[in-house]
């Protein structure tokens, strides 16, 4: 996102003593007006990064180091942290695209939409409609969170979920669309050819996972994926 930098800069000189080296760090405020805009720029790009429905993201204690372009600039994230101590590079917008060495830094708390298991559900039952939402921390959620109910469409629970429990991927599985010895569709391609020839399979699988088909018309044994209901496809 673009915006229009104000002139309007208080500039002040800051010496640091690093050891024995004497560092000149150039420390720029914005004008009120300015700050509204640069908040919700950064907050913009942390949404992009995240890609969480409905996220909250507030941006507080923001500070920039640095000399403001004079016209417009544009921030970019320059590390995988998007909450706690946030930093965001300066660049000016435009065909130059120059870099001005000037940092956005402030604190940043997201908070998110989480599902929680609304009743038992037993291993090998799919999630269906029990479920609860709830608003959580971002910064204390497990990696494999799950983010969006699509995620979990076609899964059946790994084990048994407990009332209350967090939903996480971990938690489901593919259903099996294969069975050891079963008669399969073997689909093989070759580049915009499509070949269609019977297999037996010699192990089960879930879908997406490699199992090891006989191919019967030529007895070959390939490894294919599972794809859907005794479908292995020869990529």
């Amino acid at each position: 996102m673009t915006f229009l930098s104000s002139q309007l800069w208080f500039r002040a000189g800051l010496f640091l003593l690093v050891g024995t080296t004497l560092v000149l760090v150039g420390i720029s405020t914005a004008v009120a007006g300015q700050t509204p805009a640069l908040r919700a720029a950064l907050a913009d790009e942390i949404a992009d990064a995240l890609q969480w429905p409905d996220a909250q993201i507030e941006v507080e204690d923001l500070q920039v180091v640095g000399a403001m372009p004079s016209e417009g600039w544009e921030l970019r994230l320059r590390s995988g942290r998007l909450h706690g101590a946030v930093q965001a590079e300066v660049v000016a917008s435009g065909t130059s695209r120059r870099r001005e060495n000037t940092w956005v830094r402030a604190r940043v708390t997201i908070e998110v939409p989480v599902y929680r298991a609304s009743e038992r559900i037993a291993s090998g039952e799919s999630l269906d409609f029990r479920y609860e939402e709830e608003w959580e921390d971002y910064s204390r959620l497990p990696r494999d969170i799950v983010a969006d109910l699509s995620e979990l469409s076609g899964r059946t629970a790994r084990r048994a979920i407990r009332p209350g429990e967090l939903l996480t991927a971990g938690l489901f599985e593919a259903p099996v669309v294969v069975e050891r010895n079963d008669l399969v569709t073997l689909v093989v391609r070759r580049g915009t050819a499509v070949v269609s020839v019977r297999g037996q399979a010699l192990q089960s699988g879930r879908q997406g996972d490699s199992i090891r088909v006989k191919n019967l018309g030529s007895d070959q044994v390939v490894v294919g994926i599972a794809t859907g209901s005794q479908t292995v496809e020869v990529p």
